[in-house]
């Protein structure tokens, strides 16, 4: 983002974004061991686009600085994405996992196709247009991670009727419907009661002859 914009060696700057994807994919796994998903995607999201929308702040000739940030935030939204892919697998029940895991990476790669075009129009609006976009985008995705569930240490569910409650008030009402009884359960099972006591089984005709 913005590399167009300012003055700096394209064959560095490429080196520098491959060198950083080597970390970010690693980074995960310490941090998936001390917080939730949830949790943690949100703080790299936050950060990541924190840091894009900080370049406002910078001037135009600070080269240095600006690839500085551009790179610090490419790491949290790789390290961000590689929480994701694992996020949206516990998310989804088994009976629709597959489909929904190849809705989101198509979807993801909606963004690799829009972004050049993205970059081309803006830049020529202001300089720091496309950082800005994305950084509202990213912002935006952190907030939304809040509002999703919570998979650590929960077993994966095999169909939607398994998935848990997300929040307290709807786990108390599934518990207390799985608690109260069908009035058609106490009538079968009265119907049943009468049936065997009016009807008994009768006798052997062998043992009465």
């Amino acid at each position: 983002l913005n590399v167009d914009a300012v003055s700096v060696n394209y064959y560095l700057y490429a080196l520098l974004l491959g060198v950083t994807e080597i970390p970010a994919y690693l980074l995960p796994t310490p941090v998936l061991m001390v917080m939730g998903r949830r949790q943690a995607s949100s703080i790299l999201f936050g950060t990541s686009g924190l840091l894009l929308i900080v370049i406002l702040a910078l001037p135009r000739s600070q080269t240095v600085a600006i690839v500085s940030v551009n790179l610090i935030s490419r790491f949290s939204l790789s390290a961000a994405y590689g929480i994701m892919i694992l996020y949206a697998s516990e998310l989804f029940p088994t009976i629709a996992r597959s489909s929904a895991l190849g809705t989101s990476a198509a979807m993801a790669h909606v963004g690799s196709i829009v972004a050049p075009f993205s970059v081309d129009n803006l830049v020529t609006l202001a300089w720091w247009g496309p950082s800005t976009l994305c950084g509202v985008l990213v912002l935006g995705a952190a907030l939304a991670c809040l509002v999703l569930p919570e998979t650590r240490d929960r077993p994966l569910a095999d169909s939607v009727e398994e998935e848990p409650a997300s929040t307290d008030t709807e786990r108390d009402s599934l518990q207390r419907r799985l608690n109260e009884k069908r009035p058609e359960d106490d009538y079968e099972r009265s119907s049943d009661q009468r049936i065997s006591i009016d009807d008994p089984k009768p006798a052997d005709d062998s043992l009465a002859d």
